[in-house]
């Protein structure tokens, strides 16, 4: 059965989009956070993004290269913490949002969200995966429920179900 699931979280900056093959006992959208370590990302624990480096892009598209994208990887530190969101600061890397985020183990922890520049230093705001987990796993059953109910108007998508 194919599932599709929308959600948006307007405190999180947060918004999940996904259309995959679904059965009953599948976690919340594949988040394993098992192994998660919270003290791996506390305030001074160095970080990883991955993603695309908007300054980089930006200079570029003021140079003759034509603004390429390119994946790179970068590293910074946290500096604060929060029930809902942290803030990295990463040298001058402005990373795009919805940019992955590892510990220095390298295990998958945060999502980039949003950024800005504090005291000549950029900050990237960050939400933790565990974070992200406990807002999804009440949209995801509540999706899967209505996944369930017959649709009774099969050209009409409803919410959880996928339409064709």
């Amino acid at each position: 059965m194919f599932h599709r699931f929308f959600a948006t979280n307007v405190e999180l900056n947060l918004t999940v989009i996904a259309c995959e093959h679904m059965t009953p006992e599948m976690q919340p959208m594949g988040l394993d956070t098992c192994t998660f370590d919270p003290e791996t990302v506390e305030v001074g624990a160095k970080v990883y993004i991955m993603g695309y480096n908007l300054n980089e892009i930006r200079s570029e598209k003021c140079s003759a290269g034509g603004g390429q994208r390119r994946l790179t990887i970068g590293s910074g530190h946290v500096v604060t913490s929060g029930s809902t969101h942290m803030e990295v600061e990463a040298r001058d890397d402005w990373w795009a949002e919805g940019s992955p985020g590892f510990d220095a183990e390298g295990a998958f922890a945060f999502l980039v969200t949003g950024g800005k520049c504090k005291n000549q230093r950029v900050r990237m705001r960050i939400v933790t995966l565990p974070t992200i987990r406990s807002w999804l796993e009440p949209e995801w059953k509540a999706s899967i429920a209505s996944n369930s109910t017959p649709n009774p108007n099969p050209n009409i998508s409803h919410r959880g179900r996928c339409s064709g």
